[in-house]
């Protein structure tokens, strides 16, 4: 859509000016296909393939946020586990089978984001300027 690629765009200029950036959406779970074995569930952004593919190269981080969590089984012979959560945020930066992350800066893997979302956005943020951005190709 013309649109789309109007804002995609405008992010490229953003980027040529010095300004780095980021995206936050929504993740729905997806299975994804696995050519070497079992097709197995991740977190995926909530957007359609098409988009993400496209918007996705622009992004300077690409990040996760989830909550910490224990799972587990009261019998082995259940297929699926009991997940118990807490108030305790991270935030993922490299890229796993669960999840999509990554980008152009060099960021820890794990990024703790304590208890509230002014917390977490104030370590990140202290992590951002700390680190360095590798140029585009």
């Amino acid at each position: 859509p013309k649109e789309f690629e109007k804002l995609l765009d405008k992010l490229d200029q953003l980027r040529a000016a010095g300004i780095t950036i980021i995206c936050l959406c929504h993740t729905t779970t997806k299975t994804r296909r696995n050519p070497h074995g079992p097709d197995y569930d991740c977190s995926l952004p909530t957007l359609s393939d098409v988009v993400w593919q496209s918007a996705s190269k622009r992004f300077d981080v690409l990040l996760f946020g989830t909550f910490e969590m224990q799972v587990t089984k009261s019998s082995p012979r259940d297929r699926k586990g009991k997940a118990v959560g807490s108030d305790h945020r991270i935030v993922l930066a490299r890229p796993g089978a669960s999840h999509e992350a990554g980008g152009r800066y060099n960021l820890p893997d794990i990024i703790d984001g304590g208890e509230s979302p002014a917390e977490c956005w104030a370590n990140f943020h202290e992590v951002l300027i700390n680190s360095t951005c590798e140029e585009l190709p």
